[in-house]
């Protein structure tokens, strides 16, 4: 079973605003317990996936989201991008 804290969850509607995402991920690097972050964006917004490359995450992988897509311009396919914070225990 896996669990998680979110940390933020946030919309950009003009630019993508990297001091403060850059700011929120060295939050989550902070917070004991937390082994990685996590982006979860639709493939049609290819701005947040620029955004997670230029923050050093790595695409991890793409998923149908089970409810579809929730907007008319979205594919309903998660982009799920990950940034390792330190080791895991298995390491």
């Amino acid at each position: 079973m896996t669990t998680g804290n979110c940390l933020a969850h946030w919309k950009f509607h003009c630019r993508s605003d990297v001091a403060s995402s850059a700011a929120l991920v060295e939050a989550g690097r902070r917070m004991p317990g937390i082994d990685r972050i996590e982006i979860h964006h639709d493939e049609a917004n290819p701005a947040s996936g620029a955004l997670a490359r230029r923050l050093g995450f790595t695409e991890m992988e793409r998923v149908q989201v089970p409810e579809g897509p929730v907007a008319p311009s979205e594919t309903g396919i998660d982009v799920i991008w990950r940034l390792q914070t330190s080791l895991s225990p298995s390491a």
